[in-house]
């Protein structure tokens, strides 16, 4: 169980990290803000910071960060499947309210209505599983950064047992 001085143990902690990383770093904070225009860069950067390293990472070995990046893209990619579907039925559902609404004179105010709900329905939804996804996908990028294994990221059991090892509010409060 965490306590709260680990919690204030954990926030002094990534304080100096970031602090240690980019305080007085005037290149790195220009190679950093370009790393995130070129989005794989930024990623294979997090799989490093993911892994442990600690003084924070260099921002070198340009080839692998990059190769990095794209593998963790692709996994949160995966990840993100079933809120991109959820997604398409409610831009689908919002196409047929609206186009119900103007193809159809007089409007039939029970259709509308009953297509705003399903968009409601949908949106809300949507919204729940995106934030499960993100709350599991923390997890198997971790577990992806640390073992390299595509297997590893979606190892649900696993991710799961850890989720539950920390505890619902206090892996809420380190995913933040």
């Amino acid at each position: 169980m965490v306590t709260e001085m680990d919690f204030g143990n954990m926030l002094g902690d990534s304080f100096a990290y970031a602090k240690d990383a980019v305080v007085g770093k005037w290149v790195r904070w220009i190679l950093l803000n370009i790393s995130c225009i070129i989005f794989p860069l930024i990623l294979g950067y997090m799989m490093r910071i993911y892994r442990g390293e600690n003084p924070a990472p260099e921002l070198d070995r340009w080839g692998e960060m990059f190769i990095d990046g794209i593998k963790l893209f692709i996994v949160g990619l995966i990840y993100a499947i079933p809120a991109i579907i959820i997604g398409f039925v409610l831009v689908l559902t919002t196409i047929l309210a609206l186009g119900t609404a103007m193809v159809n004179p007089p409007v039939n105010p029970g259709v509308v209505l009953s297509l705003i709900g399903a968009d409601i329905l949908v949106f809300i939804i949507f919204t729940l599983v995106v934030i499960i996804i993100g709350l599991i996908r923390a997890t198997a990028w971790v577990r992806f950064a640390r073992t390299n294994s595509f297997g590893e990221a979606f190892n649900f059991s696993a991710i799961f047992n850890h989720m539950g090892k920390i505890g619902l509010v206090n892996y809420l409060s380190r995913c933040s």
